[in-house]
């Protein structure tokens, strides 16, 4: 939704810079005074991407495509990548929520196919996206290796929190684990829709306001003269 937007955007404020404005600066040469200030930033930025508007989309998705091979091929800058896309409010948020989702449906699922808990979790981790939660994993390995509970486990590291690990500790008591970790991951669910939601929420408005305060300036920049 918010790519939809920026897309619409970027054509309607290019179109309204390489068409628009210089047919609206013919106007102007008959005015015979000075223009106002903003008038004159949007006319040397008209002139700018008629100029080298090409050359700036090339680059751009040459860079795009540069970040997105770094990211999936270089640890390095998929480590670096996600560190700031963790700290983004709300976006950061929702990542997390899916990969510890991600994280539970795995092993309940292959809990339930009588492969064993560590092993379950070395699997989890090959579609875990945050090198934070990646670390997470590993360490719960080694302390069910070294004889600790599983709740107890995934709960020191950050991989269930206080609402769920009462659910996976009595499956444990009761045998019953590997369908007490899908009731878990249900819980996780929900808070991941409910990010979902309020990310949906806030992007809208946000993406419009600021496409409609950019194409605002243009026409103020225009008539204002």
């Amino acid at each position: 939704y918010p790519l939809v937007i920026f897309s619409i955007s970027m054509v309607a404020v290019s179109y309204l810079l390489v068409y628009v404005v210089p047919e609206m600066v013919k106007n102007y040469q008959s005015i015979g005074q000075d223009l106002p200030e903003i008038t004159m930033f949007i006319i040397n930025l008209s002139k700018f991407i008629t100029s080298w508007g090409i050359h700036i989309l090339i680059s751009v998705v040459a860079l795009i495509v540069t970040i997105t091979y770094m990211v999936r091929s270089m640890k390095r800058a998929r480590d670096l990548y996600y560190s700031v896309v963790y700290r983004i409010p709300v976006i950061g948020r929702f990542l997390d929520l899916s990969d510890k989702y991600s994280i539970l449906v795995t092993i309940g699922m292959l809990e339930k196919q009588g492969i064993s808990m560590d092993m379950s979790l070395a699997i989890a981790k090959t579609g875990v996206t945050f090198s934070k939660n990646i670390e997470s994993i590993d360490t719960s390995i080694k302390n069910i290796r070294s004889g600790n509970t599983i709740s107890d486990s995934l709960f020191k590291n950050g991989i269930i929190d206080a609402s769920t690990v009462g659910i996976i500790k009595s499956g444990e008591i009761g045998g019953s684990l590997s369908d007490r970790i899908i009731d878990a991951s249900n819980i996780v669910k929900e808070n991941l829709d409910s990010s979902f939601t309020m990310l949906a929420t806030l992007v809208g408005p946000i993406s419009i306001l600021i496409v409609g305060s950019v194409i605002l300036v243009i026409a103020l920049g225009m008539l204002m003269p």
